[in-house]
């Protein structure tokens, strides 16, 4: 039961750091060189270089630009799809992000990719200043985990 509660108290952060974006459109002027790594369940993004004040979907749209992948966000920067898997409106099955940056991440709820501890995101793709080297993985959970 506690698990439960700490993944709706992970959604409903996810929603509210969503809320401040309210109006953001990708970051104008930056550049940004990343590689993917594609599953079904994870899409893993590393940073090769940005220049400017970039953001994590300035990464994914160079990426969606380059062929790599695809999604979809909504008017606030929230992420509603990657390459056609959607989240559910009842969270039954929904994107959710992990980074390297422990600064920017709660560690508490993290995981472990290849071999290096990433937290999960306190902040949406919009919002999500993003650094070189930086490693950040979209997992897709498909029912609420256990």
């Amino acid at each position: 039961m506690k698990k439960f509660f700490v993944t709706i108290g992970m959604l409903l952060s996810m929603l509210f750091a969503a809320a401040f974006c309210v109006g953001c459109t990708p970051s104008e002027g930056v550049k940004v060189k990343a590689t993917v790594q594609v599953t079904e369940t994870e899409i893993a993004i590393v940073v090769e270089s940005v220049e400017g004040d970039a953001k994590l979907i300035d990464a994914m749209t160079a990426l969606q630009e380059e062929g790599k992948l695809t999604f979809v966000a909504d008017g606030q920067g929230m992420i509603q799809s990657i390459n056609g898997k959607e989240n559910a409106a009842d969270w039954s099955h929904y994107w959710a992000l992990y980074i390297s940056d422990a600064e920017l991440s709660d560690m508490t709820y993290g995981i472990e990719w290849n071999g290096q501890q990433l937290g999960f995101s306190n902040f949406g793709a919009e919002a999500l200043p993003i650094v070189e080297g930086g490693v950040y993985v979209w997992l897709y959970y498909q029912s609420l985990p256990a």
